[in-house]
């Protein structure tokens, strides 16, 4: 009896020890394996890394293209525009019209040649002395004669007023064109009669043909 109770026990040790042996072998296995799991988690991620690099580094030299293709672009329009403004030819002069004005035709050709020969600022200066009345037209004929050097000169208020206008005009037309105003003058001013109609009264209406024509002198 006492030797089969001893059987038992080294039979039960025995169990015990290999029972204690398999769970040490399983936990083994468990740590190798969320190793395992582990390891790939961190190479998936390195995966999708190394692919959001990628596309970044992609579409920045995407993006790097685009913009040396705009720049490329926008370089080649300015240089066209430089070069249709090369193309363009300077006119030779610049004309201005005033047709069916309601001024003295007398007095347009007076202002005439008053600022004939003259640069465009030059005439306009003049023109607006002459509206403020501190400078007279000269003019021809039995009229009052002005102090100073001036001689014989009345103050044409309405017609220097519209030749102010178009002095203007002409001033704007002669930078478009790309005078340089300093050396652009007033080559011919002249003044002609217009379409004149009847007033109720039984005289005819004032009306002036103006012509102005300036040119940049070499």
């Amino acid at each position: 009896m006492k030797e089969e109770k001893k059987d038992k026990e080294e039979m039960e040790a025995e169990e015990k020890v290999s029972a204690s042996a398999q769970s040490e072998s399983s936990g083994e296995r468990g740590e190798e394996k969320k190793v395992a799991r582990a390891e790939k988690a961190e190479k998936e991620e390195q995966t999708k890394s190394g692919e959001k690099a990628q596309e970044s580094a992609e579409k920045e030299s995407k993006d790097k293209e685009e913009k040396k293709g705009e720049e490329g672009a926008e370089k080649e329009k300015k240089g066209e525009k430089a070069r249709a403004k090369e193309e363009r030819k300077k006119p030779e002069k610049v004309v201005i019209r005033g047709v069916q004005l309601p001024i003295s035709k007398k007095h347009s050709v007076y202002i005439s040649r008053m600022i004939r020969r003259k640069t465009i600022e030059q005439a306009i200066s003049e023109l607006e002395e002459v509206v403020k009345m501190k400078r007279a037209v000269p003019f021809k004929g039995e009229v009052p004669h002005r102090k100073g050097r001036m001689g014989s000169g009345r103050y044409p208020i309405k017609a220097a007023s519209y030749f102010i206008k178009l002095l203007k005009n002409l001033r704007g037309a002669s930078m478009q064109a790309g005078f340089e105003l300093e050396r652009t003058r007033i080559a011919v001013s002249s003044a002609n009669w217009g379409r004149r109609f009847m007033r109720r009264d039984g005289r005819r209406a004032k009306r002036t043909n103006v012509l102005l024509i300036a040119k940049e002198a070499n």
